[in-house]
């Protein structure tokens, strides 16, 4: 094998290496813009239903909250990222 058709074998390997990585960069900042557009058109779709006790009203926004944050977990969890969801844990337990 001749020094050329190494060094050729050789860069088609790293550009496929990383053209894997561009495309899961791009993959993972796709997941996360869409997750992002789903939470805010949901919310601003949805209103908040209507309570007759002003304590039933704060534990539907407690439920609420609590449910974007398991949201925000499940995406970073998806993503790999441990540190997002360990603090999307914390802001959760507070």
């Amino acid at each position: 094998m001749d020094v050329s058709q190494s060094i050729e074998e050789r860069l088609k390997e790293m550009m496929e290496r990383n053209n894997q990585q561009l495309l899961g960069d791009i993959g993972q900042m796709i997941h996360k813009i869409s997750d992002n557009s789903l939470k805010s058109n949901s919310c601003n779709l949805l209103e908040a239903p209507k309570f007759k006790r002003k304590s039933n009203e704060e534990q539907y926004k407690a439920n609420d909250k609590v449910m974007h944050k398991l949201i925000d977990i499940d995406s970073a969890l998806d993503l790999q990222d441990l540190s997002a969801a360990k603090e999307a844990i914390i802001e959760g337990k507070i």
